[in-house]
C-alpha cells in the first residue's frame, strides 16, 4: 500500500479506500469463488463495483509477493458476467466496430459538427 514511489495500484493511491487495493479486491474474489457470497456472486453488479476502478495496470503482480495478477482475474469476473448477462449494448458496438466502420464512417460529419456545437455536446453527455 506504497503511496509515493515504486509501482503501488492506482486507483488505490488515488481513492485510499481498502476495497480498492490489491488485498480487498482478490479477498473478495476469494469470498466469491469458495461460495461464501452466494451462487451467482461472480457475476454480481457488487464484483462489478469492486472491480470497477481496476485498470488491469499489473502493479499488483510485480509487487504482490503471491504474484496475484488482478487483471487476469478482471478478465474472468468479466466473462462470467458476460456469460451471466450477456454483452451490454456498449461492448457490442465496441466488439462488432469493424463490420460497421465504413457506414460508421458516412457519418464522421455529423457526429464532428455535434463535437463541436456546445449545446448538443452537454445534451449528448448528460444523456450518456
Amino acid at each position: 500500500r506504497k503511496l509515493e514511489g515504486g509501482v503501488m495500484c492506482p486507483s488505490y493511491r488515488a481513492t485510499r479506500n481498502e476495497k480498492d487495493v490489491t488485498r480487498g479486491r482478490a479477498n473478495t474474489l476469494r469470498l466469491a469463488i469458495s461460495g461464501q457470497l452466494g451462487a451467482d456472486a461472480l457475476s454480481s453488479d457488487e464484483m462489478m463495483d469492486t472491480l470497477k476502478l481496476c485498470v488491469s495496470c499489473k502493479a499488483c503482480r510485480h509487487e504482490c509477493p503471491t504474484g496475484v495478477d488482478m487483471a487476469k482475474m478482471k478478465i474472468e469476473v468479466l466473462a462470467a458476467r458476460a456469460a451471466t448477462h450477456g454483452l451490454s449494448v456498449r461492448d457490442r458496438l465496441v466488439g462488432y466496430l469493424p463490420r460497421y466502420l465504413d457506414l460508421a464512417s458516412r457519418f464522421a460529419p455529423i457526429a464532428n459538427w455535434r463535437n463541436r456545437s456546445p449545446l448538443l455536446r452537454t445534451l449528448f453527455e448528460t444523456l450518456a
